[in-house]
C-alpha cells in the first residue's frame, strides 16, 4: 500500500512538471511569434496602431480651454499602461501637426492637484514634426519611490522659437 501511494505520488509530480513544461513551451512559442508592440510595422501603420492599444488608451485633456496648438493631439498611447512606478512607459501622442514643426524641448511636469512635485526638460534639438498626421514618442518615468495617489502627468512640447506647439495633461492613479 505504501509503495503504491509512494508511486501515485511521483507520477502526479511528473504529470505536473510535465503540463508546466508543456505550458511553458507553448507561451515561449506564442512570445516568438507575437510582434512586438510598437514595432516599426505597427509604428507606421496608426489604424494598426490603435488597434492594437486600444486598452492601452490613457484619457488626457488639452491643457488650453480651446486647444489651439500647432500639434493637435488626438490619441494618446501608453505602454505600459496603467503606468507602473519605476518603469519607462512609451507615449505615444498621435494628431495633427498644422504644419512642420522643428523641435526643441519636451517639457514633463508632475503634479498633486495643481502643486508641481517634478519637472523634467527633455532635448528635442533635431527633431521635427512632419505637416498633417504625426506621431510622437517619448519615455515617460514614474519614480519607485512615487508614493500612492492620484497625479496630473502634463506633457508640454516645444519649438524651436520657444513657443508650445502642444500640451497635454494625463491623469494617473497609483496604487
Amino acid at each position: 500500500l505504501i509503495n503504491n501511494l509512494k508511486n501515485n505520488n511521483q507520477r502526479k509530480k511528473t504529470t505536473m512538471k510535465a503540463v508546466f513544461l508543456i505550458a511553458l513551451l507553448v507561451a515561449c512559442v506564442a512570445a516568438q511569434e507575437a510582434a512586438p508592440i510598437f514595432s516599426l510595422e505597427n509604428f507606421n501603420n496608426p489604424e494598426k496602431l490603435r488597434a492594437i492599444a486600444d486598452a492601452q488608451e490613457p484619457t488626457f485633456t488639452a491643457c488650453a480651454s480651446n486647444g489651439a496648438y500647432a500639434f493637435n493631439v488626438s490619441d494618446l498611447l501608453a505602454q505600459p499602461f496603467p503606468i507602473i512606478r519605476g518603469q519607462d512607459a512609451t507615449m505615444i501622442m498621435v494628431g495633427d501637426a498644422s504644419a512642420s514643426i522643428d523641435l526643441s524641448n519636451l517639457r514633463i511636469t508632475t503634479m498633486v492637484k495643481t502643486v508641481s512635485i517634478n519637472v523634467q526638460n527633455l532635448s528635442q534639438a533635431g527633431k521635427s514634426l512632419p505637416a498633417g498626421e504625426s506621431r510622437f514618442v517619448s519615455k515617460l518615468n514614474i519614480p519607485s519611490y512615487a508614493p500612492d495617489g492620484s497625479y496630473t502627468i502634463k506633457m508640454e512640447l516645444f519649438n524651436t522659437a520657444g513657443a508650445v506647439a502642444t500640451c497635454i495633461d494625463i491623469p494617473i492613479t497609483l496604487g
